[in-house]
């Protein structure tokens, strides 16, 4: 406790010379406080990153929509995620038209595995690292492994609504390079009920083109019983090529501006 007697007597110290040394009738420093729209959204923002703190595992049923601008045309992908603490993942997605047609992402925390049935390749992303070892650049850094400062330093975040069971948050992009990727988005929290509150419900993306990406996840099923196994990546069919991708470039260190209050 050696600590805290070293604190106090600094404090006393402090204390003794800025009465000694303050103006008769001295004036206390203006402190900008936050709207109360902001303190809300600290508090929802602070809970949501405990939230993912506890998620040891999840199985999601998920959807995709794709919204093509230019040729106003949607496409429907349904399937299944997996979340496995700390950076393994799994999707599998079906084409809802053509259930031939099938996509396939996994990642075992050194590596994304991305199956293309088109051109039977296997494409083996590095990954670069955050000190969660998941991806910056990923969807499931921003759900699962990023703190909510780091949120708010990178992202422009505002809560839209709240309500019973629904809370929506918009998100801008701070970063050029997050910008290149979308526009804007929204996030859609569950409120209730109590198991499920604070998880993701839907994730919106706008590409700067106008197209539109919506993730939707009716069912989620936190902490569910996975085995690691699961998140081998299958061997690919003998016709099938592997190709590794280019090393990811580190994006660029510059600082954006602090959130306002």
């Amino acid at each position: 406790m050696r600590w805290l007697g070293w604190t106090c007597a600094g404090l006393v110290s402090l204390s003794a010379a800025a009465w000694c040394q303050a103006p008769a009738n001295p004036t206390p420093p203006v402190v900008p406080t936050a709207s109360p729209e902001v303190q809300r959204l600290d508090q929802l923002l602070a809970a949501w990153e405990q939230r993912m703190k506890s998620i040891e595992s999840l199985i999601v049923e998920c959807s995709r929509a794709e919204f093509d601008k230019t040729y106003n045309s949607t496409e429907l992908f349904v399937g299944t995620a997996r979340y496995l603490k700390p950076n393994l993942a799994r999707l599998d997605l079906q084409k809802k038209s053509d259930p031939n047609y099938f996509e396939k992402y996994v990642c075992n925390g050194q590596h994304l595995y991305e199956y293309r049935l088109k051109q039977k390749m296997v494409r083996v992303h590095e990954l670069p690292k955050n000190s969660n070892g998941i991806s910056d650049d990923t969807f499931l850094s921003f759900l699962f492994g990023m703190k909510a400062e780091d949120a708010k330093r990178r992202y422009e975040l505002r809560l839209v609504k709240e309500d019973q069971w629904w809370i929506y948050v918009e998100i801008l992009p701070r970063y050029t390079a997050d910008k290149q990727e979308f526009s804007k988005a929204q996030m859609v929290l569950y409120a209730a009920p109590q198991q499920l509150a604070m998880l993701p419900r839907r994730l919106w993306f706008q590409h700067p083109n106008g197209s539109e990406i919506t993730w939707e996840f009716p069912k989620v099923e936190p902490n569910a019983r996975l085995n690691r196994q699961e998140f081998v990546p299958p061997q690919p069919p003998k016709d099938w090529v592997v190709e590794r991708a280019s090393a990811p470039q580190t994006p660029a260190k510059a600082n954006p501006p602090a959130p306002k209050k």
